[in-house]
């Protein structure tokens, strides 16, 4: 991030230098509401653009607490932008056989990854890897952009996957 600036400051700033990095501008837009600038929504820029941050409609939180498989700009990683999009996927189809269950796009380069997984035909849940004993486990790992899950028992077969990926990209 580049910096936290007043609506004046970033004004000022040359334009070579507003299309690089991140800036914050509090109460930069009244993010729809109409209201004080008190009130308002901060305003960010990413490499020139203006990201949108609404209300997040009737959910009370703001646009980046949403999850859903559209790619999202969440901020910057050391300047360059930094992306989520969530999915859920089929898990394994068979136990102890490792499945590849997605393939990230090439361009992707996966900084963090979170995942969780239902069983018992969707009444539990366990966020992942999970390893209860040598012979219990649920888990996935990621080689050469394919994801590859593996499971221990049947009760595990089936489930959805869900992943949260934040990522920069090779092409940004």
């Amino acid at each position: 991030m580049r910096g936290i600036l007043t609506q004046e400051e970033f004004d000022a700033l040359p334009e070579g230098q507003k299309n690089k990095g991140m800036y914050v501008i509090p109460g930069g837009g009244d993010g729809g509401s109409g209201g004080a600038a008190e009130e308002a929504h901060p305003s960010i820029v990413i490499n020139g653009k203006a990201v949108e941050i609404s209300g997040g409609g009737g959910t009370g939180g703001a646009e980046w607490e949403v999850y859903f498989p559209a790619e999202t700009i969440i901020g910057t990683w050391f300047d360059k932008p930094f992306y989520r999009k969530a999915i859920e996927v089929n898990g394994p189809k068979e136990i102890k056989k490792d499945e590849v269950i997605y393939t990230l796009p090439d361009n992707v380069d996966l900084k963090m990854v979170n995942a969780s997984a239902t069983y018992l035909n969707g009444a539990g849940l366990v966020n992942l890897p999970y390893f209860y004993s040598t012979t219990t486990y649920y888990t996935f790992w990621i080689y050469n952009h394919q994801i590859f899950a593996s499971c221990s028992n049947n009760t595990q077969v089936g489930g959805k996957i869900t992943f949260i990926f934040k990522y920069t990209k090779t092409t940004d």
